[in-house]
């Protein structure tokens, strides 16, 4: 078998996390940890049903710690490097992120069949609220956690939480 024809695995808990750290001390850059969690995210590892929802969680934010954006072209966000703008966030948000991510999968571990009923939840709530404010009418809502690259409990942007950021693709150059 070559390895062109063998399976991706998804990488487990203990391997986000150990990336997670290396990113959070300054160990390894942000674009190595987005290149590292593309197949998971973007390629066809993406496909991969993961027994750890909160897996998928952790890759998502590591391909989006590379994020960066231009004062000057406000609400346009793109995967860049080091130089090409100002990142979206702060070595304390990483730091912070890993730090809440950790407590999440202390809760899930606790009770996972909770866990998932609290975030279908708190997902159908969102939702709600949101077709609410826009004056729409709601929906029914699909199940946030059948998909497997649904955020999960961070499904919903924040506005208070600067990881909860959607991303773009990098902006065209004209």
């Amino acid at each position: 078998m070559s390895d062109l024809d063998a399976t991706l695995l998804p990488p487990g808990r203990v391997e986000v996390a150990a990336r997670w750290h290396a990113l959070a001390r300054g160990e390894v850059t942000r674009e190595t940890v987005h290149a590292w969690a593309v197949p998971w995210v973007e390629g066809e590892g993406a496909l991969v049903d993961f027994e750890d929802p909160l897996v998928v969680t952790a890759l998502q934010y590591l391909h989006g710690f590379d994020l960066c954006q231009d004062p000057s072209r406000p609400g346009v966000v793109w995967h860049g490097t080091a130089g090409e703008g100002e990142w979206c966030h702060s070595p304390d948000d990483i730091a912070n992120g890993l730090t809440r991510w950790q407590a999440k999968c202390a809760l899930y571990d606790e009770d996972p069949q909770g866990w998932i009923q609290a975030v279908r939840e708190q997902a159908r709530a969102s939702i709600q609220a949101e077709e609410e404010e826009h004056g729409r009418r709601p929906h029914a809502v699909a199940d946030p956690t059948r998909h497997p690259t649904t955020h999960l409990a961070d499904s919903y942007p924040r506005p208070d939480d600067p990881m909860s950021r959607q991303s773009h693709d990098r902006p065209d150059s004209s």
